[in-house]
């Protein structure tokens, strides 16, 4: 397959897989936010000095800053098995009809690409909206001059990029992984074990245990 075919197909299969990435996506993006907002109040020094107790409150917030990426990354790596899980029909569709690895690790990573883009555009662009209002809400609640100009922090954004840039990395490892190290009748065996593991059926039983019963 030429090599400019393969940006168009990883965007054809995020069309496809949009109902079961969607969410995820949106889900995502709400984290980018949440981590954003944060990161803004932990690395501001001028609100640590400027605000009685600010120090205080960015210590507090540090306290999530350093926590939120040990929960962030677990959570994305179980879902992001799950929607992978729900792609191995695809994945081994695409290598019975002749795609190499290389071809479908290309797919991959442009698809990772692109989800990454759209969550931290979405949540950064979210929280450089909303973070002004955050900040005036805070001060009227510390009761003082609502004169006070919030001011964008470039650390936070590059701090968001970073945590989320690794977690995707993560995720796109795992991906690969799977794709090009898994056989393609393992990979339709893995479409409907996920599947399975979804609905909460136990699934069948070896044919060893039914010996061992007997």
């Amino acid at each position: 397959m030429p090599n400019f075919l393969i940006p168009r197909l990883a965007v054809r299969s995020l069309r496809g897989n949009r109902s079961k990435y969607l969410p995820f996506l949106l889900a995502t993006s709400f984290m980018v936010f949440v981590y954003f907002l944060v990161s803004s109040f932990t690395l501001n020094e001028t609100f640590g000095r400027n605000i009685p107790d600010g120090d205080n409150i960015r210590q507090l917030m540090g306290v999530g800053f350093s926590l939120l990426p040990i929960v962030i990354l677990p959570f994305l790596l179980y879902v992001n098995s799950y929607l992978i899980k729900s792609r191995s029909r695809e994945l081994a569709l695409y290598t019975i009809l002749g795609l190499e690895q290389r071809h479908i690790a290309g797919m991959l990573i442009i698809e990772s690409t692109l989800c990454l883009l759209f969550c931290l555009i979405a949540g950064i662009g979210a929280g450089a909206l909303l973070c002004p209002l955050v900040f005036g809400g805070l001060l009227a609640a510390l009761r003082l001059p609502i004169d006070m100009q919030y001011s964008l922090s470039s650390e936070a954004i590059l701090a968001t990029i970073q945590v989320f840039g690794l977690c995707f990395v993560v995720m796109l490892i795992a991906n690969i992984w799977r794709a090009v190290r898994t056989r393609p009748a393992a990979l339709l065996r893995g479409d409907k074990q996920g599947e399975r593991l979804l609905r909460g059926g136990p699934g069948p039983i070896p044919h060893s245990a039914c010996a061992w019963s007997v």
